[in-house]
């Protein structure tokens, strides 16, 4: 903890050599200079002097005080002062003990986050809303077709009123996987993901690779990696569902999914022979419910949770396309997560 003690008038006393390092001072002798021009001024601001006046007049105690200020040494820094009056053994004179931390990394990571959660809300509360919507509609049809003797016409909006409900179970589903994301350390343990993809094609994705006659050809040389099982399931369930909504524009279409070693880890892809992706949406796709098109069936969540297990992973997701010739999405696992890798570069 950065702590230095000063006189009424802003004379170093003594300080630790945390605070000489804060400051970049680390060689140079300090006491006896003036406080406020440390570092080039680093604490000569309005600010600082107002809190260090009232400190010594009022005689006051003061605990984790935020001042944010900028200076052409250090940029913007976020500093905490705390401080309380002190007297020296065989010294009359007062003193202020003063610690100065700065918590500038942490406080910008605490706005993001807080951003990211105002957002996470406001994209909830609007994506939650829709199917919410609906159904309160269809119910209110039903109710009219039914005081009109219209059993049949009310049987198909309780149909519709059912899709509805499952939307929103699915919405709140992936929201659950989504923010279960690194809140647990997970199991890791070695998976062959070449196994463990086939699998996902033979079991969760039969259904969905039937509907749209598509194929899913796995190239070889994919690697064993380490990691969880749940996440690397998520991973790969939510790149092949994708394609499989958005990379199929006809039957027989083919889904390919292959990998290459690369710097400091692996490339694994999925390629889809669809639309393509704009280029002013390769980013804001793997964003909260952000979709490639219309589709009732996504939750635009899939990719997100992608990211996020790649962001948990040191690693990284993120697309290649051209408008008209298909997508390749693509993931990266670092090389401590990676077992062996085969394939060509």
């Amino acid at each position: 903890m950065p702590l230095v003690v000063v006189n009424a008038n802003g004379r170093v006393h003594e300080c630790n050599a945390a605070f000489q390092a804060a400051l970049g001072l680390e060689d140079e002798d300090i006491v006896d200079d003036n406080f406020f021009e440390l570092a080039g001024g680093e604490f000569d601001t309005p600010r600082v002097r107002e809190l260090f006046r009232d400190l010594v007049e009022r005689d006051l105690h003061v605990h984790d005080v935020v001042v944010t200020q900028s200076s052409e040494r250090f940029g913007r820094r976020v500093y905490l002062f705390s401080a309380s009056s002190v007297t020296l053994p065989n010294d009359a004179e007062r003193y202020l003990l003063l610690s100065i931390e700065d918590v500038t990394a942490a406080h910008d990571a605490l706005r993001r986050r807080t951003e990211e959660v105002e957002q996470f809300a406001y994209s909830v509360s609007h994506d939650m809303k829709s199917p919410l919507v609906s159904v309160l509609g269809f119910v209110g049809l039903a109710h009219e077709e039914l005081e009109r003797g219209n059993p049949a016409e009310a049987r198909a909006l309780l149909g519709r009123i059912t899709s509805s409900a499952q939307r929103m179970s699915a919405l709140i589903d992936d929201l659950l996987r989504l923010v279960q994301i690194g809140r647990a350390d997970p199991r890791d343990e070695t998976l062959d993901l070449a196994r463990l993809i086939q699998e996902l094609i033979d079991t969760s994705l039969s259904g969905p690779i039937a509907a749209a006659r598509a194929q899913v050809v796995l190239e070889a040389g994919l690697p064993r990696v380490r990691a969880s099982r749940s996440y690397m399931n998520q991973t790969f369930s939510n790149l092949l569902g994708n394609a499989l909504q958005y990379g199929c524009p006809a039957p027989g279409a083919t889904i390919r999914v292959g990998g290459r070693p690369a710097a400091g880890g692996y490339r694994i892809f999925v390629r889809d022979e669809g639309p393509g992706v704009p280029e002013e949406y390769q980013e804001r796709i793997f964003g909260l419910f952000q979709r490639l098109g219309p589709s009732r069936n996504s939750t635009g969540i899939g990719l997100a949770i992608v990211a996020k297990i790649m962001d948990l992973y040191k690693g990284r997701a993120w697309v290649e396309s051209a408008d008209g010739k298909g997508a390749t999405f693509w993931i990266f696992l670092p090389s401590e997560r990676v077992l062996e890798q085969t394939g060509s570069a």
